[in-house]
């Protein structure tokens, strides 16, 4: 869980994804292309689909701006901006979070009573989005959306980062309103935990009262040994400095972690919520 900015504060959000739309239309007519030619030499994308990305209607998705970097070879530039307009949507006080996920080589988190983003299909986190930014327009959620499902892209590289969620069951047992969101979301946390460096764990209602009962941690380690730690509640987040309090947190990740089910138990929980969707 990362905290979002407030619909008050999203001019920054909405400005970045602008650029990356404007970015998009540039390359597209410096190659002299109409959208059918873009559309056709980047399969699977309709015109009408490209014309609402580069006019802000609607939010790029992970795959097409790799796609497009792909093809228009620009060796990155468009996914570094187009990761840039993700981190601006997450308060200050979690940005530098979100910019260290993509150098971090090992990532805990831990979180009470939501999937952790990383871990989020587009369904939940629209509703979840939405749901907790009331009076936000359609073309600022799926911005949100694209740009929280875009920050997955860190496990599909060649050295992704090892990661452990540690996960409340209550995130399992509350559904989503919309029909199918939760059955995709039980899915997707099955798929990511048969990744080779991935670690779902689910902490059971049976192991009681534990450290962290609202909000969450996250734990960021990177390359060059320094660490990143995060904790959150509902509509704020600080990031830790304090070695003492860096040890206090990670205390309390460790106290949650000998609670959690192993991954195999995890697993069986996981599914029998599923069944029941």
């Amino acid at each position: 869980m990362l905290t979002l900015l407030t619909s008050d504060n999203s001019a920054g959000v909405v400005g970045q994804q602008q650029r990356v739309a404007a970015r998009i239309r540039t390359l597209r007519e410096g190659r002299a292309m109409s959208l059918r030619q873009l559309s056709e030499a980047v399969t699977g994308y309709s015109a009408s689909y490209l014309s609402r990305v580069e006019t802000g209607k609607k939010a790029p998705s992970p795959a097409l701006v790799t796609a497009l970097d792909e093809y228009f070879g620009e060796g990155g530039a468009l996914e570094e901006l187009q990761a840039m307009s993700s981190e601006m949507t997450v308060a200050r006080s979690s940005r530098s979070v979100v910019k260290q996920e993509r150098r971090a080589r090992r990532i805990r988190v831990l979180t009470s009573s939501l999937i952790p983003g990383l871990l989020q299909t587009e369904g939940y986190a629209r509703e979840l989005i939405s749901t907790g930014l009331p009076g936000t327009s359609a073309a600022e959620l799926e911005q949100w959306v694209a740009s929280r499902v875009a920050r997955q892209r860190i496990f599909g590289g060649d050295d992704p980062p090892f990661y452990r969620a540690l996960i409340d069951e209550s995130a399992l047992c509350r559904g989503a309103r919309a029909p199918g969101v939760m059955r995709g979301q039980l899915e997707h946390l099955l798929a990511a935990g048969e990744r080779p460096r991935v670690a779902v764990q689910i902490i059971p209602f049976s192991a009681g009262i534990h450290a962290v009962m609202g909000g969450s941690i996250t734990m960021l380690e990177l390359a060059d040994g320094s660490a990143v730690l995060l904790t959150e509640s509902f509509d704020s987040g600080r990031i830790v400095d304090s070695p003492n309090d860096r040890a206090r947190q990670g205390q309390r990740f460790d106290n949650a972690l000998m609670l959690a089910l192993n991954e195999a138990q995890s697993k069986t929980l996981i599914t029998d919520y599923l069944k029941r969707q």
